[in-house]
């Protein structure tokens, strides 16, 4: 009896949600799917692997046994780094295949990794890939343009980096109004409630929108992420007006 053998593309699925559920759920939100093409038998083999040797599908886009650098070796350690690269790796390469600009597409590259490699910690290297990958899957003629992974990914990382900056304009709103208020510890607490509020606004009412702009489930997380982000750019716009920033 010939041995089933379960497609890369599966580990590659099971990886993500291993390590990033919430991207899972983002880019492949119909993972139940996967139920329908592969064999009971074959499923439960393929959870077990994953649960007991989960190196066999987590790692970096590179091998890790010829890593050489500080950032190489924290990238292998690190499962959310080498989701991270393993995602830049996959994008850069739709984008090079594409044949417009890759030369210019791999000195940029080239540029990129001369200043991640800088990096000493791993918020510093996160960040690094999340912006990059952010700038590839967000360029409206890349190879992802108009496809709904190239969508759900261009706001999901753009997401990350817009929730980091707000994190930072709440923080200074947070100490304008204490300083304005005559109750500062009453202030402080009624706005912490107001940004838990706002975030469960924003989560519901672009899930919402999702549902009726979208078609299919992809499109409809991509739609939902897109809200997101503009959701957040107002309240970044709403709040620095109030204190007076641009």
């Amino acid at each position: 009896m010939e041995a089933e053998v379960a497609p890369i593309w599966f580990f590659k699925i099971v990886r993500l949600a291993v390590l990033s559920p919430f991207v899972f759920m983002r880019l492949l939100p119909a993972s139940c799917w996967l139920h329908a093409l592969l064999p009971p038998p074959m499923m439960q083999r393929i959870l077990l692997l994953v649960l007991f040797c989960p190196t066999v599908v987590i790692g970096a886009s590179f091998d890790c046994k010829k890593a050489t650098t500080r950032v190489e070796n924290l990238i292998c350690v690190n499962s959310d780094l080498s989701w991270l690269d393993d995602t830049l790796s996959e994008t850069f390469a739709l984008e090079v295949t594409r044949g417009e600009d890759a030369a210019q597409l791999r000195t940029a590259q080239k540029a990129w990794l001369a200043a991640r490699n800088a990096c000493t910690e791993v918020t510093c290297i996160q960040r690094h890939y999340e912006r990059r990958i952010a700038q590839l899957s967000c360029d409206h003629q890349s190879a992802m343009a108009g496809s709904a992974r190239g969508a759900s990914q261009c706001a999901y990382f753009s997401l990350r980096e817009l929730d980091r900056e707000l994190l930072l304009i709440e923080g200074r709103y947070s100490r304008r109004v204490s300083q304005d208020s005559n109750n500062p510890d009453f202030a402080i607490r009624t706005f912490k409630e107001e940004q838990t509020a706002w975030r469960s606004y924003r989560a519901a009412y672009c899930a919402h929108y999702g549902s009726i702009e979208g078609g299919y489930d992809g499109w409809k997380n991509a739609f939902a992420g897109i809200c997101e982000v503009d959701e957040t750019k107002k309240r970044m716009m709403r709040l620095n007006n109030e204190i007076g920033e641009k």
